[in-house]
């Protein structure tokens, strides 16, 4: 188990590296498609929303309810095509 934890933080390193070593966003947009699917990629964008919600002391519970009228309004506006 021990060899997998180490080949997992250097592969963590490894992205790491990569994501600093460029200040360019088309390119950091190239290495995160590369590795993400796009349903990941949707993922990670809810998350960082709702850690920068965190960051600006908005309660969880507002943040549940401000996901699920956005939730809401994105099932209703498809559903109206």
């Amino acid at each position: 188990m021990a060899k997998q934890d180490s080949h997992s933080n250097k592969a963590y390193d490894y992205l790491l590296a990569l994501l600093t070593q460029t200040n360019d966003k088309a390119h950091l947009s190239e290495i995160l498609k590369a590795l993400l699917t796009e349903k990941e990629q949707a993922e990670l964008g809810n998350r960082l929303t709702i850690f920068a919600l965190l960051q600006q002391e908005v309660t969880q519970r507002e943040i549940r309810y401000r996901h699920s009228i956005a939730r809401r309004q994105s099932i209703s506006s498809t559903s109206n095509r």
